[in-house]
């Protein structure tokens, strides 16, 4: 199987929503001391680990608001052109397949029920793939070539 590159360029919307997280700074410090201490690639140390993941300790809190955004700008960047982006409805738990960019809302048609994006924890990883990484990875490196 050949590993997909699903990491798409962030608007200045999202690098926005990602940078102003209170943790943000924390984690890229972090990481930077790890690098510098371990003499490790970024994405190999415990502080990015940790932020892989929505129950890592590391990880971002975003707000329902934001966790939206950020999914509705993924739903509708050409670059996703093809993607399979999956959901489970919350009324009738019928499955939901949708290919991007799609229409908003989305809808399930077993029920009608309109698909909530909001759910910070339910993408976290998928957005860490998206964006987060990419981000965090660009800042790190800045800050390690300045050093």
């Amino acid at each position: 199987m050949i590993p997909m590159n699903i990491a798409l360029r962030p608007s200045e919307e999202i690098k926005k929503i990602i940078q102003s997280q209170d943790n943000y700074h924390f984690v890229i410090n972090a990481i930077v001391e790890e690098v510098k201490e371990k003499n490790l690639d970024p994405i190999r140390t415990v502080s990015f680990q940790e932020n892989n993941y929505s129950d890592g300790s590391n990880a971002f809190q975003f707000s329902p608001f934001e966790s939206e955004q950020i999914m509705i700008t993924i739903i509708q960047d050409e670059s996703a052109k093809g993607w399979e982006l999956e959901y489970d409805c919350c009324k009738c738990s019928d499955y939901i397949r949708s290919y991007c960019p799609f229409p908003l809302p989305l809808n399930c048609p077993k029920c009608g029920e309109s698909v909530d994006f909001s759910d910070p924890f339910f993408n976290y990883e998928f957005y860490h793939e998206v964006y987060i990484e990419g981000i965090i990875l660009k800042d790190v490196r800045k800050i390690l070539e300045g050093a």
